[in-house]
């Protein structure tokens, strides 16, 4: 297998010539705003003038990218005599700064969660001069999910994911699909994640991109409690492991389904699994990857969870997260 060359750039509000001392980009899980720190060189830039500049990185593995990696916008830079160091976050950082206030006078009811967010991005984010977040590619799930009777005041990204846990395909309880916001560039859309058995991505080996791979285990947990209310799904062999579990649901029976269709949903996500890799940089948040080890706890296919790429002093390196269910939202930022 050849070498692969790295010749990765960043582009900052359009100006390419920018020397790049060293990057890491990180995206976790689609409903994780994706970041990228970097370092450049002091003499291209002021760092008060970097606040709110758009950024792309060019990954350029191997070839020159058509497409950046990541768009996003600087919030935070701090600067040396020689060096500036910046974080810029994807254009879902919009989101997470943004307050909705719903009343009786002022809602979104008989909106859907899709066509809401085009008019409220629209009107309050985007400008008739800049367009930060593109609108045109925002979708509805299946099905959707409406903000009728919607009240309070909420933090925008909140909102969607709070929302995007009514919008499950649970044709196959056993695997139920969820949605993600996700990104390409500066346009998001929603995005149902995919069934393991879909089509592989990308296989693995020793042989074949891993250099190394480590892995976390925990009992798989078959109790519940929620609104002081115990819920136990079938044997329990892996001992009094139980979770505490919120619902937004009002009727008990839409609880109790909801608290089992967790527990169902979870039984199996007990393994995080992190694999470094000299091949894959370009494959995608929810992709499927087939790992070939020795190790049966591990060996099969599994989903990409999260990702993160470094680079400086010439080398770059890649670290993939995976996991056989999708990961929980707890966090918006990196």
């Amino acid at each position: 297998m050849s070498q692969l060359t790295y010749n990765p750039r960043i582009v900052i509000d359009g100006l390419e010539n920018v020397h790049l001392i060293s990057a890491t980009y990180s995206s976790k899980n689609n409903n994780t705003i994706s970041s990228l720190n970097a370092v450049i060189d002091s003499s291209d830039f002021k760092e008060s003038k970097l606040f709110g500049s758009k950024v792309e990185f060019f990954l350029n593995c191997g070839s020159e990218d058509g497409n950046p990696i990541f768009v996003g916008f600087v919030k935070q830079a701090d600067s040396t005599e020689e060096k500036i160091n910046i974080k810029a976050v994807d254009v879902r950082g919009f989101l997470a700064q943004s307050d909705v206030n719903l009343t009786d006078e002022n809602n979104y009811d008989g909106y859907s969660l899709g066509s809401f967010l085009k008019e409220y991005i629209d009107k309050h984010i985007n400008n008739e001069y800049v367009t930060y977040i593109n609108t045109n590619n925002i979708n509805d799930t299946k099905p959707k999910v409406l903000l009728t009777g919607k009240r309070g005041n909420f933090n925008v990204m909140s909102l969607v994911n709070s929302m995007l846990k009514d919008s499950k395909d649970d044709s196959d309880v056993s695997r139920m699909l969820d949605y993600t916001i996700d990104v390409i560039g500066n346009s998001i859309f929603f995005k149902k994640k995919k069934r393991l058995d879909d089509y592989v991505s990308l296989s693995l080996s020793l042989h074949n991109g891993i250099q190394s791979f480590n892995y976390k285990e925990r009992p798989a947990i078959f109790q519940a409690v929620y609104d002081d209310k115990n819920f136990v799904y079938g044997s329990n062999p892996s001992g009094p492991f139980t979770k505490k579990i919120s619902t937004e649901k009002e009727w008990p029976a839409e609880k109790a389904e909801e608290v089992y269709k967790d527990i169902i949903n979870n039984l199996d996500n007990n393994k995080e699994i992190t694999v470094n890799s000299s091949v894959g940089h370009y494959v995608g948040l929810d992709s499927i990857i087939h790992l070939n080890v020795d190790d049966s706890n591990i060996s099969g296919t599994h989903r990409v969870v999260s990702k993160t790429i470094t680079f400086g002093k010439g080398a770059m390196n890649l670290s993939l997260g995976l996991n056989n269910t999708p990961a929980k939202i707890s966090e918006y930022f990196n």
